[in-house]
């Protein structure tokens, strides 16, 4: 028997009142700071880790989940990649085809560092998550124009 389609307001208020649950919960309790402190006679630094050791794990989890997923993306890279390239190239090319392959894998390897201190130095680490942003776009775009289907 086939599952009657869900109404989205129910969707929408089901997936809605946790995350509206994790905002309200961080900023009703910076609200009351001031109270807490007198209270419990905190001081800054104690109302500082009190509000960080919900927020720090929170952030972590995310930057941990989304690296994990970036990991996911790269695991099949190569191997896809691998494949496409055999397809896309005569027998007689393919082995120096998988050289060159290979050969820019490890200027990768070679550029990462030097290319990731000068983003942070120069810009701020964060920017090092958007790198590969228009590499991948241009990625896109070569393997939809260049390879066969």
């Amino acid at each position: 028997m086939p599952k009657s389609p869900i109404p989205l307001a129910a969707v929408l208020v089901a997936v809605g009142i946790p995350v509206f649950m994790v905002t309200l919960d961080n900023l009703v309790v910076t609200t009351a700071l001031p109270v807490i402190r007198a209270d419990l006679g905190a001081t800054v630094t104690d109302l500082q880790w009190f509000v960080n050791a919900y927020t720090l794990p929170f952030a972590a989890f995310l930057l941990t989940a989304s690296r994990a997923g970036q990991g996911i993306g790269g695991a099949a890279v190569a191997p896809l990649s691998l494949t496409l390239l055999a397809q896309a190239v005569p027998d007689r090319l393919r082995s120096a085809a998988v050289g060159i392959w290979g050969g820019i894998s490890g200027l990768g390897v070679a550029v990462g560092p030097v290319v990731g201190g000068a983003v942070v130095e120069g810009l701020d680490w964060s920017w090092i998550f958007w790198l590969n942003v228009p590499v991948g776009v241009l990625a896109v775009v070569l393997a939809a124009t260049v390879l066969p289907e």
